[in-house]
């Protein structure tokens, strides 16, 4: 007999996933009542069904007058995780924007997994407070609020804040007895320990979790433990000839792995213990997020007692050939090239195709992403998005063809990459785009306010976010030239550019 979603959702919270799965796998979806399907999408999602998730809600939250639908808070807020996680981000937490936390504080928590998507930790874990300390909140959804808080603390080395935190979970994993949530909150733990120069409690955290694993474990949670005892150990002596030799062999049996965060992280510590700045303004220039960015340099500013340079612009060798250097040369901020006079004109479809495809040098968009950044106005659809984006991918491809540029886009599993027929220079600009997360927050802004001028508590109103968040965000996108400030002082005005 099988079991209701109830009961399957039960197996998802105890970890039984494999008997989870084949679960929801004998769920009929013709089954699913209206009252449920928000409970069976969020159970797909779980077990990284998302796009039967996506499939099952589409047609209650974008409702057409063919088939007039009005979907349910859950039903929103289910459909807003499902996108953000599968990378249409900024879609997801538009729809959220637009849920009041107060009516439903999953909004809080939902929002919080995008931001951090976006390497926004600072404004995720305000957002993560604010669900932490809703009388609201779900038992078991504070469980997760608060490990993925402990992770924003991780980032920003918040040892006031984690300390107590840290102990509080500790405790209530020994009461569940979940192992693998034990393990992930003494490896955040380490991370916040080893940048406050807390060596032997760095230490004592990696003990714990070494005593927890399976002598045969050889999967990703070995590879965390060896990565962390070895930043370590470069913490405390430093770029040794014996730590660098260990060092790049981690790295090579990392790379079985294939993580594209693993590769980025491992180039950071790589840089900065080895003294690499080439390969640290090589990590500066390969990421988008302008959180990741400040962390770079206030790293590297620790280390070595002055600030990063950093250039105007930055040759990318696509090919990592060493002729590159006297190779030809493509500017993405432009599309000018040295192989024809074409050019592309700024926000033009080609030219932001080209942009966001050069964003970042560690993790390839995918198709959700792309959408989410060059049809920002449009709402996924699994029908017709697919075709927008290949039409997309197509006319680039003609563009860079026609211009004798020896460089094209390919796919594969629904992941876009720019990939060079011969070595080749791609020059990217240090103003060259914009952090997407700030994007959509000047959106969402422009579509409550239009041009007219507001305030940040009139902001902080309509988000339904803090006001402290808000007044950081705006500085930035200030910073961005995405928004201008139009009075200054107790009455400061805003206004959005976009």
């Amino acid at each position: 007999m099988s079991k209701s979603l109830s009961e399957i959702e039960t197996l998802v919270r105890e970890g039984k996933t494999s008997e989870a799965i084949k679960e929801i796998q004998a769920v009929k979806r013709s089954t699913v009542t209206r009252q449920e399907v928000a409970l069976f999408a969020n159970i797909n999602r779980r077990l990284g069904k998302t796009h039967t998730a996506i499939k099952a809600l589409r047609p209650f939250v974008r409702a057409s007058s063919k088939n007039p639908q009005q979907a349910s808070i859950s039903e929103k807020l289910e459909y807003s995780m499902a996108l953000i996680k599968l990378g249409a981000v900024s879609e997801g937490l538009r729809i959220l924007d637009k849920i009041s936390s107060d009516e439903a504080p999953l909004k809080l928590l939902y929002s919080a997994f995008g931001l951090i998507s976006h390497w926004d930790y600072e404004q995720a874990a305000e957002v993560l407070e604010a669900y932490c300390a809703h009388p609201q909140a779900d038992s078991y959804q504070l469980q997760t609020a608060k490990a993925n808080l402990l992770s924003c603390y991780a980032f920003a080395s918040n040892q006031k804040q984690s300390e107590p935190l840290v102990e509080e979970l500790l405790s209530s994993t020994r009461a569940s007895q979940s192992i693998l949530l034990k393990r992930h909150i003494l490896l955040q733990a380490t991370q916040i320990h080893i940048f406050n120069g807390q060596w032997e409690l760095a230490r004592k955290r990696l003990d714990e979790v070494k005593a927890s694993l399976d002598s045969d474990d050889k999967g990703l949670d070995l590879l965390l433990l060896l990565k962390w005892n070895l930043v370590l150990d470069l913490f405390i002596n430093g770029g040794t000839p014996e730590l660098k030799e260990r060092f790049y062999s981690f790295r090579a049996r990392a790379a079985d792995y294939s993580n594209s965060e693993m590769s980025r992280d491992l180039d950071f510590y790589e840089a900065l213990f080895f003294k690499d700045e080439k390969l640290m303004i090589h990590l500066y220039f390969g990421t988008r997020y302008s959180s990741y960015k400040e962390k770079i340099k206030t790293n590297f500013k620790a280390q070595h007692n002055r600030e990063l340079q950093i250039p105007e612009e930055y040759e990318w060798n696509l090919t990592d050939d060493s002729s590159a250097a006297n190779a030809g040369w493509l500017r993405i901020q432009d599309g000018r090239n040295s192989y024809s006079e074409d050019f592309l004109k700024k926000n033009q479809m080609n030219q932001k195709l080209l942009s966001l495809l050069s964003g970042d040098f560690y993790k390839k968009p995918n198709l959700y992403q792309i959408h989410d950044e060059l049809f920002d106005e449009d709402f996924f659809n699994p029908n017709s998005t697919p075709k927008k984006i290949r039409q997309a991918v197509y006319r680039l491809n003609q563009w860079l063809h026609s211009s004798k540029i020896p460089v094209e886009v390919n796919s594969k599993a629904q992941f876009f990459s720019l990939n060079a027929q011969q070595p080749i220079r791609i020059i990217i600009s240090s103003s060259g785009g914009s952090d997407p997360t700030l994007k959509s927050f000047c959106k969402t802004l422009k579509n409550y306010f239009s041009d007219k001028e507001f305030t940040s508590k009139e902001a902080a109103i309509k988000l339904d976010i803090p006001r402290r968040t808000i007044s950081h965000t705006l500085k930035q996108c200030i910073g961005e030239n995405l928004i201008t400030q139009t009075a200054f002082g107790p009455s400061s005005k805003f206004k959005v550019k976009l």
